[in-house]
Order: structure tokens, then sequence, then C-alpha cells
């Protein structure tokens, strides 16, 4: 079975709540979003730093089923969502890079 992904307000919104299909059948899909919205609005470091933490986030969360970097991945959508509802956020780039990598640090 396939589910399409849709990426609407609401559904980002609630991202959490679809958790298990988003697991199963979107997280490629979820990933390559983050990537064009870096690149659409010309944010060359959240770009490379998405490569830096999928590579350093391996394995699982306590759960044992989730990807460790889904849930940077699902955090950073929410931000992006935050965004573009033109939330005044001073440096967007740097906003989505601090979700990116808080728990790298």
């Amino acid at each position: 079975m396939i589910i399409e992904l849709d990426l609407s307000s609401e559904y980002r919104t609630h991202v959490k709540t679809y958790e298990p299909s988003v697991i199963e059948h979107n997280t490629v899909q979820l990933i390559n979003h983050v990537r064009e919205w870096s690149m659409i609005n010309g944010f060359a470091n959240h770009y490379h730093a998405l490569d830096v933490m999928l590579g350093h986030q391996t394995g699982y969360r306590k759960d044992e089923k989730t990807p460790k970097y889904l849930h940077e991945i699902l955090e950073n959508i929410y931000a992006i969502t935050v965004i573009e509802a033109r939330t005044p956020v001073k440096n967007p780039e740097l906003f989505s890079l601090v979700i990116l990598f808080h728990d790298l640090v």
C-alpha cells in the first residue's frame, strides 16, 4: 500500500499523529521536501547540514522502530510550517539549523 504524502500546512502541523504511516511510507519524501525547501530558499548551509545530521543520526529511537533522524526531520517540517506562516523569525535558516542539530549537541 502506498500512501500519497500530503505536505499541506494542516498535515505538517499534525504530522506526529501520522508518524507510523510516515515511517513506513514517506521518510524519503520528507527528507526530499526539507532538501527542496533549503534549495528554494537559498539556504546552502541548511542543505549541507541535513546531510551531516543524516550521517550522524543512525540507529533507532527508544521505540526501536523510529529512525533517530526522523525526529529531526519531523521537527524541521514543523519549523518550515512556522516560517511559511510568516511568523517573525529573524534568521529562518539558523532557526531551522538549530532544530536539525538539537539532539547532536
